[in-house]
């Protein structure tokens, strides 16, 4: 499932391009048409599929593969466009760039969490996996045919000011691109960890991939927004160290806590559902809300002007994804095994800080560091 971030990392690097060359409602609706389209491809490759005496005979994991490139590759590769698409569309000036990518980036991750727990706990309970493709399809679909008339951007800005030259503050877009590569890493790195270090306690099931996925989707949209306001309020490198800072220290708080909810009576007297939303959002929560804000505050100190925001965006968002799907094949497939969930988790956090002092500059002011 999580391979599908690697799809996104494409979409949204394509997509950034897209925005910037034709930013218009036309292009939106062309990608859901195709998103919706491309959804019903998967089921009819899987139907043909069916039964398939070649597809059986070859092993476990190339079949996953090719059934994953099948069915998921398309749909995930062409909805990733809508993100930098929407960002371009909506964003009058730089100086609100902080604001407009943290609320699309939290209205998405918001869908995604109500995804996640429509489809995890009610959906899949009532509804065949074909029906609630075919849903998604219709909703794409009846978007498209929603979506306000409109025209695009022009290239030279919505100001038509030139673009200002880069400031102390300000990230080079490489620079940018590797600290919410680094970032998504460590999130997805603590998300992986999350499920072994709540094993013990709630399980390993359907209902608490659910909840720990739907906590961290929530804390990931609460960062977004809150770092969306941070990032044009306080356009700084120093408060990004900060938010880097307060994440891994946030990632400690996790492995502590989990030893004080161990010891603590009357949790496992608890509801399944209520067990797992406790566990998780204690532990998970705050570290997911903290790593949330970077990538809007990397965004903002990228973006040097409305005409290349798309490309900007959709290459950050790209490297974002790309960093989510290394960590969680690092995570699951060797770092566990290596070093065990608790050294992960404080290794992290550490990476978190390090990373704190390069991107915030915080050698500069060393009360930074205090101020956290």
């Amino acid at each position: 499932t999580y391979s599908v971030y690697g799809v996104d990392s494409f979409g949204n690097a394509l997509g950034g391009r897209l925005a910037d060359a034709r930013a218009t409602t036309g292009t939106v609706r062309a990608v859901l048409v195709a998103g919706a389209l491309a959804a019903l491809f998967g089921l009819a490759v899987v139907r043909l599929c069916q039964g398939s005496a070649a597809l059986a005979a070859l092993p476990l994991w190339p079949r996953i593969a090719l059934l994953t490139g099948l069915t998921c590759f398309p749909p995930a590769f062409g909805l990733s466009m809508l993100t930098p698409l929407a960002i371009r569309l909506t964003l009058p000036d730089v100086r609100r760039t902080g604001g407009v990518v943290g609320a699309i980036y939290a209205l998405g991750t918001l869908g995604s969490l109500a995804g996640n727990f429509l489809t995890g706990f009610v959906l899949l309970a009532f509804f065949s996996t074909h029906t609630i493709v075919t849903g998604v399809a219709a909703t794409l679909l009846a978007l498209a045919l929603v979506a306000p008339s409109g025209g695009g951007r022009e290239a030279a800005g919505a100001d038509g000011a030139p673009a200002p030259a880069a400031s102390a503050e300000s990230l080079t877009l490489a620079a940018a691109c590797a600290i919410a590569f680094g970032s998504s890493f460590c999130s997805m790195a603590v998300e992986i960890a999350a499920s072994r270090l709540l094993a013990p306690h709630v399980g390993v099931s359907l209902y608490s991939w659910t909840g720990i996925i739907g906590v961290v989707l929530f804390g990931m949209a609460l960062g977004n927004a809150w770092g969306g306001r941070l990032a044009d309020r306080f356009p700084r490198r120093d408060v990004l160290g900060a938010s880097l800072f307060a994440a891994g220290l946030s990632g400690l708080f996790t492995v502590f806590m989990h030893d004080a909810l161990a010891r603590a009576k009357g949790l496992e007297e608890l509801d399944l559902v209520a067990r797992i939303l406790i566990w998780s959002g204690l532990l998970f929560l705050p570290v997911a809300v903290f790593l949330g804000t970077i990538s809007p505050q990397v965004t903002r100190l990228a973006v040097a002007d409305v005409a290349h925001a798309g490309r900007v965006a959709g290459r950050i968002y790209a490297w974002s994804c790309a960093g989510a799907i290394l960590g969680t094949f690092a995570t699951g497939w060797g770092l566990i095994a290596l070093f065990g969930v608790a050294r992960l988790i404080a290794g992290v956090s550490a990476a978190l800080m390090l990373n704190a002092v390069a991107a915030g500059r915080m050698w500069r002011r060393p009360r930074d560091l205090s101020a956290c």
